[in-house]
């Protein structure tokens, strides 16, 4: 079940509830988040969309069957 952690995350859900009822039929039971950013930098630099780390980690926590939130990411040089 959603369960807003910020008071941000509670209007993104007044405001799009069908997206949050989608992802809740999508995550039933125990469930594990992985993201590995290397993959999805390409696709957030191709739609100009900027994703802040923390906030989409907050936003996962809110889905209480959650069991882990792991982010892998590296260190570009150059």
């Amino acid at each position: 079940m959603f369960k807003p952690s910020t008071t941000k995350i509670e209007k993104f859900a007044r405001q799009y509830p069908t997206v949050i009822q989608q992802l809740e039929r999508l995550l039933p039971g125990k469930v594990g988040v992985y993201i590995d950013y290397a993959n999805a930098r390409s696709w957030i630099d191709r739609l100009k969309w900027h994703i802040d780390i923390e906030r989409l980690y907050q936003f996962f926590h809110s889905f209480d069957n959650l069991q882990a939130i792991s982010f892998y990411n590296g260190t570009l040089k150059g």
